[in-house]
């Protein structure tokens, strides 16, 4: 297939799962071609704070209290000191539905929020001749609740 002057920006994707799924309802569509692009990017993640320990001894024994009520628990080193978190989270809803829970079990946690680099998944889908044609098959998407912008390839 020769390679077109437009495409559609699909989304971005910091879940494996929720690109998939997004893969399969473009492909289930008629859309022939879709690519995906790992990029590293900045983004804001909600955690989940327990506290900071002096050693790594502390924290590790916190930490195996923490995973009895959350897979997801896990240790960094910060300036020196060991935090101890109760997971990690992209949209803030997530980390306040996990907080809840986890009090639900007799366990206070604090949400921090940090800026890190984590790896995205852009998608694009089709590949068209013209702006013009792009903007239809993007509106078409629409009609089935695919958000989508056009894009020059190359930009």
């Amino acid at each position: 297939m020769k390679q077109g002057a437009y495409t559609l920006a699909v989304g971005e994707y910091a879940n494996e799962r929720e690109l998939q799924r997004a893969r399969a309802k473009l492909e289930k569509l008629g859309i022939a071609q879709v690519d995906t692009q790992k990029i590293k990017k900045p983004v804001i993640m909600h955690r989940l704070f327990l506290a900071e320990f002096d050693n790594h001894k502390s924290a590790d024994a916190e930490l195996l209290k923490l995973q009895q009520a959350t897979g997801s628990a896990f240790i960094l080193e910060e300036k020196g000191r060991y935090a101890v978190y109760g997971g990690s989270y992209l949209h803030e809803r997530g980390a306040v539905t996990e907080q809840k829970r986890l009090v639900g079990k007799g366990v206070k946690l604090g949400i921090k929020t940090v800026n890190v680099m984590i790896q995205i998944s852009k998608l694009t889908a089709g590949s068209f001749p013209s702006d013009e044609e792009a903007r239809k098959e993007a509106h078409r998407l629409e009609k089935q609740g695919i958000v989508a912008q056009v894009i020059k390839v190359g930009k």
